[in-house]
């Protein structure tokens, strides 16, 4: 007993400086690391040219910021002022903020968002400490520090870093619920509780599957603190619909509709749930592939297409969940055999492509292929902790040591969490962006496990430490076996850099990591088409030729294809073949809009004004807002002495698009006739 009170009071007199020293120096390393990736991706293609759900946050915040909706070269506007939000709203807030601060710009959020990353190694250092002490509160800090793939998302634009800190502390104000001094500051923790759960849920909607198990957790709490079970969870549910409600009001404000918070629910199950899936692959049956979230407009069209009616965005989002179910229910194999598959991804060794290949973006990366670690250890060290835990707990709780309740309480609440989470993200498509916001809380009970084995150690119990060792090294050997067969793919990851210097027109750049994906699957079609796309723009339009022909080798049912052959070999004066192929390209999909675009110019060029005409017509049945087509369309118009009609039309486009140059200047030509 002497030997315990000397140690408390020797604890007691270490100056505070030398007890937060190794807080700060996990810190400082947390930065160093930090630092270092940052500058290195500056070099990178896509820097400053985001792709996919990068570049729609940019758009999107760029628009919050500016009023301006310029979209990005080659993409349809998805008129998001106009209609309920189709993606979470939180990250293109959180972006918007910050570029109205410090102006657009790529390398400032990524500094933030890095700086971010250094509160969850902070919020993780307290809630470790909270729960089982400064040490497993530093090893935790420190694993929030060097693991690797914070660092990655960190330096990129998808909000993956603002749900993992929102993820941290959501659970630190819950565990405080444990030592709150009064029924008032337990109300007030619930409400804050639910504020922080609907922010979460403004970030990752799939979240809110937590809100009624959070709320009879603390129920549970209640019960054991005396306090009336319902008023607690009725403050945090308030909370958290006190911060959902601006986008719903907004929401219905906008676009008449009933959209708690974004209307994307029906695509990303969809995707995930039919007979084309390989449960990471994104493809609709009725629609085809899914690339961005540009896209949505293009789907409603579809479904508007294939229903014979309008649609409102709720609607079009319900109709494909009503498709996901119907497969659910009528191929029950099918079904249960892609969900086994998303558990084994989900908990398997790869990190799952998404918006890029990680697996490459780290293999590629000095920094973060420095950076030891990888998810079979982390599942390795969680389940290894869980087991010292609950081994260390049960004998303590049957003593009635408060302290130790508390503790289990917590760790109940952390497990809920991981679980809820785990199942809210299973009918979807599986993406190493999915689980990192529960990577923290293993993390957790594998700074606890390294406290105890290391307390064995230190104490010479080699047997135990043997022991758990070598638990943690049989543990590794089943968790990295990549039993869902999934494949790291170098060809997408040249692709995406390819797709990244194409859009800053670094044309040499963008055709060598074209041809590189391409050595690596010699029938990836959009790599040819891409390819033919910059011989075009060069005008090398022999070369284009035999790329697009390519194309319609590989893939002779993609209209694309026949689309843009014909348009070349239109810039080689061949109408004729021009003709022939857009024609072969309605053929396969009379909805192609460019197709009906790109026919008409060809005979208005050969003389065929009316011909012209049906076909630009025909694109403005499928697409009405195409800008391009009533240009066109008034051209031909003005051949036929109908100026009356086609300044309409002209009149009609720039309220479309008000900037739009070339609708202006052919309305300025009719009023000088």
């Amino acid at each position: 007993m002497k030997r315990a009170i000397n140690n408390k009071e020797g604890k007691k007199n270490i100056p505070r400086f030398v007890r937060r020293l190794p807080v700060l120096l996990i810190l400082v390393v947390g930065l160093l690391l930090r630092g270092a990736y940052l500058f290195e991706i500056r070099g990178n293609p896509d820097f400053a040219y985001p792709s996919i759900d990068a570049s729609y946050h940019d758009y999107w915040a760029r628009g919050i910021v500016t009023g301006g909706w310029a979209v990005p070269g080659g993409r349809e506007d998805p008129q998001i002022y106009r209609y309920p939000f189709y993606r979470p709203p939180g990250y293109a807030y959180f972006l918007a903020v910050i570029y109205f601060i410090f102006g657009p710009g790529y390398l400032i959020p990524r500094v933030i968002q890095m700086l971010l990353g250094m509160g969850s190694v902070l919020l993780a250092f307290f809630l470790g400490k909270r729960w089982s002490g400064r040490t497993v509160g530093s090893i935790f800090a420190l694993f929030m520090a060097i693991y690797w793939i914070f660092i990655y998302f960190e330096g990129e634009l998808v909000g993956v870093s603002a749900a993992v800190f929102l993820g941290i502390l959501l659970i630190t104000l819950l565990a405080r619920f444990n030592r709150a001094a009064s029924v008032k500051a337990l109300r007030w923790n619930s409400l804050i509780c639910g504020l922080v759960l609907g922010l979460f849920a403004l970030f990752r909607p799939n979240v809110l599957l937590f809100l009624p198990v959070a709320a009879a957790w603390i129920i549970w709490i209640a019960r054991r603190r005396k306090v009336r079970r319902l008023l607690l969870p009725a403050f945090f549910i308030l909370g958290a619909g006190l911060t959902i409600a601006p986008v719903t009001i907004r929401n219905w404000a906008v676009g008449g509709e009933f959209v708690p918070i974004a209307t994307n629910l029906g695509v990303s199950i969809r995707v995930a749930n039919n007979v084309l899936t390989d449960a990471t692959t994104h493809v609709i049956p009725e629609i085809g592939d899914i690339g961005t979230p540009y896209d949505w407009p293009r789907i409603i069209r579809h479904l508007e297409r294939r229903l014979g009616r309008r649609l409102t965005h709720s609607e079009a989002s319900a109709y494909l969940t009503g498709n996901a179910l119907r497969f659910m229910k009528e191929h029950p194999g099918e079904f249960f055999s892609l969900l086994g598959r998303k558990v084994l991804l989900f908990w398997g060794p790869s990190e799952i492509r998404n918006i890029k290949e990680i697996h490459f973006a780290r293999l590629y990366s000095p920094i973060l292929r420095a950076i030891p670690g990888n998810f079979p250890s982390v599942l390795s060290l969680f389940l290894t902790g869980l087991f010292l835990f609950f081994l260390d707990v049960r004998p303590a709780a049957r003593s009635g040591d408060h302290v130790i309740k508390e503790r289990f309480e917590v760790a109940v609440l952390i497990l809920l969490f991981i679980g809820t989470y785990f199942l809210s993200v299973l009918p979807f498509a599986a993406a190493a962006r999915y689980r990192v916001p529960i990577i923290p809380f293993l993390l957790l009970f594998g700074a606890y496990g390294l406290k105890r084995i290391g307390e064995f150690l230190v104490r010479a119990e080699w047997f135990r430490t043997a022991f758990w060792l070598g638990l943690l090294a049989f543990i590794y050997v089943p968790v990295s076996r990549n039993l869902s067969g999934y494949r790291p793919s170098p060809e997408k990851w040249h692709y995406d850099r390819a797709l990244a210097y194409t859009d800053q027109e670094d044309w040499h750049h963008a055709v060598e990591e074209y041809e590189k994906s391409i050595e690596f699957k010699p029938d990836f079609v959009r790599a040819y088409n891409n390819l033919g796309n910059i011989c075009t723009l060069l005008k090398d339009y022999e070369k284009a030729v035999v790329y697009y022909k390519r194309v319609i080798q590989l893939r002779p049912d993609l209209a694309q294809g026949y689309s843009n052959l014909g348009n070349v070999l239109y810039h080689q004066g061949n109408f004729e073949g021009a003709t022939e192929y857009m024609k072969k390209a309605l053929e396969v999909r009379p909805d192609l809009v460019e197709a009906h675009n790109n026919l008409g110019v060809v005979l208005l060029r050969q003389g065929r004004t009316e011909e012209a005409i049906w076909h630009y017509r025909q694109a403005l049945k499928y697409k009405p807002a195409d800008v391009t087509a009533r240009v066109n369309l008034s051209k031909a118009l003005i051949k036929e002495g109908k100026s009356a009609e086609a300044k309409q039309i002209l009149e009609t486009a720039l309220r479309i698009q008000p900037d739009y140059e070339p609708a202006r200047r052919a309305l300025q030509r009719i009023g000088d006739q």
